[in-house]
């Protein structure tokens, strides 16, 4: 059982290490979760803060904060925040994001990883439909890299596999940034045992 709400609560200007966008509407969600077992009591309090701009489908900036308890009291905090990458592709003599038409410059590629979730090694595919540059990152779930997995350089076209081991992490989740030119996708990748 549990409650959840979301509500806009603020209207104006957020500065990113790269750009300053205007008209920003943050959307604040908050998420309280109860569950009960026969010896097991845990309560998860979450707030999620979305940012957007005019002419963006998906949030520019995101920071979410979550709070576990457990049935002796033990609490336990996790705190991350992700700017679109998107967004961090605008140069410093570029309009802001929300004065340009961005949307239509986009390019879809095609990438995964496989299989998800993973035991000791995952491999992460993607075409190219033209020579591209390409690097492909693995992250922890707070933002520290953990290591490449393809090294940003010139790729051929064509269809691409690499393998990853991740045999000595601990169970958790992670994510796998992969780099197209300007462009960046992040996937959620979870380990188990």
């Amino acid at each position: 059982m549990g409650d959840y709400s979301f509500e806009a609560d603020a209207y104006g200007t957020l500065i990113l290490p790269n750009n300053v966008l205007t008209n920003v509407l943050r959307v604040k969600h908050t998420l309280s979760r109860y569950e009960f077992t026969r010896c097991f009591y845990t309560e998860t309090h979450q707030t999620r803060y979305l940012y957007y701009t005019d002419n963006q489908r998906y949030p520019v900036f995101a920071s979410l904060e979550t709070m576990w308890i457990n049935n002796n009291r033990d609490t336990s905090w996790n705190r991350s925040s992700a700017v679109n990458e998107f967004v961090q592709s605008v140069r410093p003599n570029e309009p802001p994001i929300a004065e340009r038409p961005m949307l239509a410059e986009r390019k879809d590629y095609i990438h995964s990883v496989f299989p998800n979730p993973f035991i000791d090694e995952f491999r992460v595919n993607f075409v190219l439909d033209e020579r591209t540059n390409v690097a492909v990152e693995f992250y922890s779930l707070d933002g520290i890299k953990i290591g490449d997995i393809v090294s940003r350089r010139q790729l051929n076209q064509g269809v691409h596999e690499v393998e990853y081991k991740a045999s000595v992490l601990p169970a958790g989740t992670y994510f796998v940034k992969f780099i197209f030119n300007d462009f960046a996708f992040v996937k959620q990748i979870i380990k188990i045992r």
